[in-house]
């Protein structure tokens, strides 16, 4: 599981999970996630099966709740370490 209080830069995000499916993709079983995004007031939904990724926007943040970023992969052989390092490197 990987949880950030920070945001994410989307473009950045969308590079490194198009890169995570294209290595990884056969070996991720299921992915699901509420991501916060840089400049976004609504929450983003994101949930795949093996490379089949789709995402969506959902209800709005609070104006009073923390905005926190939830990712979970069920998989593998993951590589714990080099999924959190990239997921790092996309937040804001």
């Amino acid at each position: 599981m990987f949880r950030s209080e920070r945001a994410f830069d989307l473009q950045k995000l969308e590079v490194f999970m198009g890169g995570l499916l294209e290595i990884y993709g056969t070996q991720l079983l299921r992915y699901k996630g509420i991501l916060n995004i840089d400049g976004d007031d609504k929450r983003n939904v994101m949930q795949g099966v093996h490379m089949l990724m789709g995402g969506e926007q959902g209800s709005a943040w609070k104006p009073d709740e923390k905005r926190v970023s939830v990712l979970v992969f069920i998989g593998k052989n993951l590589p714990k370490e080099a999924f959190t390092k990239g997921l790092e490197m996309c937040l804001v």
